[in-house]
């Protein structure tokens, strides 16, 4: 046995004799009134109780009231205990002989002594008591009969000292065992109760040192603790939360139909009473207990307006370098003029200032780990910009892994995604590595996310926070390191609005923005895509190829090229294979885009550009309010302002179709 539980048995041993003594002091008060009640209403007193006997009465009230006084301060309150134990059998020994001796039904109050014993001393206890009440039982026995003429010592002494001695040490046998087993189930208990409450002091101190709001509440939903986190992020004083239902304080919580949907990260707007606004990052996790009934749950809260101004102002800080690097370096126009028109640096065939624009973002963010959303629309190269983001980045010796969300069922994608275990469902024959494990240490890129269904976003969303996973089947959870890189050529913002995205996924890819412009919008990239393409195209099919005819390039500005650079990859790709020439003539041209073509207005200026190159007023309209909401950062209220326009009127004349933040 521990010390520790040593001196809690003590100290439990102490408390029980005091209240022992008490009892006992009480029990003497009462009799010695109700002795002097009667003495006092008899006409002989003498006769009532000897002095002799009243002197002993007296003593044993003394003693009996200094022990309860002392019994705090005793030292060895075990030795202490034994003393009192046989005390007691002696006090009820007198009191058995002032009651007629034997014969008295006082004789069976020996059993409440052994019982005491046994309380105090266990079965050790019980056993001394059995043994001194026994001789005092053959003391008192024998002493009646004594008093009784003609008594014979073998059936009136011998026989019931005997007897008596028999059942009060089988009393004593029962009341030590049954007091041992409760004394063991208390000390376990109050163990229990000690280790208990050191470990809520313990959850106390940790939710009190969280930066985070942690909230308990019960299985009725009502508040049972908040840490002062929380209460600072509430703006709310303990009082205040205590007791008040959980959707109450948090309106995001009641919209969640079942708790086990709800345990992903969800982001809401919360205002405070003080009328401060806030966003707020919320995660629930149900409590069970060991019979796995719902007992309650915790609701961490995290306040995320900080982190997300701070990832708008990177945003706008990369934007706004970048044009200011366009608009006053006064190097620009000199490196144009020496430089080739096809800029094929990391990939990129372009001469455009938007394409520059894009390859320095790439430069200046492909060293990062963050995560980076590629927009535009299909056919701008997405994917190029993805494996240049991996190529330029520490990870280009690790995998580049691809997955196009599109073309997965939805009922695939955590499967794809995340691997499964040999049974995780019927065709599950064998264990399966997912994409996200396969690309550890590498660039995970994500084609067409704005795809992905709202279960596979959730999923999504605690990898990207954690980067963490559990395989399907599996428990065990994973850790990987793995850069992802996105892509979508749908409105995001959009899918947002329309609870079709997950707003607080949105937020997680949207670090980072790369915008690929369609190739209408940069017919000056035509003629060097054209070019780099049939270089590509005759090496592979063997063609004699070298340049491409100006009235073929002439034509080729004046398409809209509705499948942007792809399909301008596959026209020059198809005239290689179906013609032999040395340069590409309208004639080995599509019927079809020679007729788009030849449908486009034919106004040639005196610079040389062709009418293509013209843009028209609505396209010089869209792109001012692009390049303003690139300027912003994407913010539509902050653009609205700059142009002198409401918001509402920026989103109609957008049309859905520029992306940006809405109200930040």
């Amino acid at each position: 046995m521990s010390t520790r539980e040593e001196a809690h048995l003590e100290d439990q041993l102490r408390e029980r004799l005091r209240i022992l003594l008490f009892g006992r002091v009480l029990v003497v008060t009462v009799f010695l009134a109700a002795a002097g009640a009667y003495y006092l209403s008899v006409r002989k007193p003498e006769g009532v109780i000897p002095n002799a006997t009243f002197v002993v009465v007296a003593l044993a009230y003394g003693l009996t009231l200094l022990s309860a006084l002392v019994v705090r301060n005793v030292r060895w309150p075990r030795a202490f205990a034994y003393v009192q134990s046989v005390f007691d059998v002696l006090l009820l020994t007198g009191a058995i002989e002032l009651a007629r001796g034997a014969g008295s039904p006082l004789v069976v109050l020996y059993g409440l002594a052994i019982a005491n014993a046994g309380a105090l001393l266990l079965m050790p206890g019980a056993v001394i008591s059995a043994l001194a009440s026994s001789l005092a039982f053959t003391f008192v026995t024998a002493h009646t009969a004594s008093l009784v003429p003609g008594q014979s010592v073998l059936l009136d002494v011998v026989t019931p000292s005997l007897l008596g001695s028999s059942c009060l040490i089988l009393a004593a046998v029962v009341m030590g065992s049954l007091a041992r087993r409760l004394a063991a189930t208390e000390l376990e208990l109050s163990l229990r109760d000690d280790e208990v409450s050191r470990l809520e002091g313990l959850q106390r101190a940790l939710a009190n040192g969280l930066e985070s709001g942690l909230l308990v509440a019960d299985v009725s939903g009502r508040v049972r603790s908040a840490n002062p986190a929380c209460q600072q992020i509430l703006g709310l004083p303990a009082a205040s939360i205590l007791g008040r239902e959980i959707t109450w304080l948090v309106p995001l919580l009641a919209t969640a139909d079942e708790i086990e949907g709800a345990r992903e990260h969800r982001e809401c707007e919360y205002r405070a009473p003080d009328g401060s606004a806030s966003r707020l990052r919320v995660k629930r996790t149900p409590l069970f207990d060991t019979y796995a009934n719902r007992v309650g749950e915790i609701v961490l809260l995290q306040d995320v307006t900080r982190i997300q101004e701070l990832e708008q102002r990177l945003a706008q800080d990369e934007n706004a370098t970048l044009l200011l690097d366009e608009e006053h370096d006064p190097e620009n126009d000199d490196k144009a003029a020496r430089e080739p028109t096809d800029d094929e640096r990391d990939g990129i065939v372009s001469s455009c200032a938007a394409m520059r624009a894009v390859s320095k973002l790439i430069d200046k963010v492909a060293h990062a780990d963050a995560t980076v959303l590629v927009t535009g629309e299909s056919g701008t190269g997405k994917q190029a910009i993805a494996r240049m983001l991996h190529d330029g980045s520490p990870r280009a010796s690790g995998p580049f892994v691809e997955l196009n969300c599109s073309a997965i069922p939805e009922n695939l994608v955590e499967s794809e995604l995340f691997g499964h275990e040999r049974g995780a469902f019927s065709d599950a024959r064998e264990r399966k590595l997912g994409l996200v494990e396969i690309a550890d240490g590498g660039t995970l890129f994500l084609d067409e996310i704005g795809d992905l269904g709202t279960g596979a976003q959730a999923k999504l969303l605690t990898f990207l926070e954690q980067r963490t996973f559990r395989r399907v089947g599996a428990t065990a959870v994973r850790r990987v390191d793995a850069r992802v890189v996105a892509a979508t050529n749908r409105d995001l913002p959009a899918a947002v609005a329309e609870h079709k995205f997950r707003e607080d996924l949105f937020y997680r890819v949207n670090a980072i923005t790369v915008h690929l412009p369609p190739l209408r919008e940069r017919i000056a990239d035509v003629r060097p895509l054209a070019e780099h393409f049939l270089g590509e195209s005759a090496r592979e099919f063997g063609r004699r190829f070298q340049e491409i005819a100006p009235e073929t390039i002439g034509l080729l500005e004046r398409y809209r090229w509705p499948g942007n650079v792809r399909e301008l990859r596959a026209v020059i790709g198809r005239a290689t294979l179906l013609h032999d020439d040395t340069a590409l003539r309208p004639a080995h041209l599509p019927a079809e885009l020679l007729a788009a073509a030849l449908a486009a207005p034919a106004i040639v200026q005196a610079t040389g550009e062709s009418a293509a190159a013209i843009p028209t007023l609505e396209e010089v309209e869209l792109g001012h309010i692009r390049r303003v909401l690139e300027i912003c950062g994407g913010n539509r209220t902050l653009a609205a302002h700059h142009l002198g326009i409401t918001r509402q009127t920026l989103a109609k004349r957008v049309g859905g179709g520029v992306g940006g933040s809405g109200d930040e």
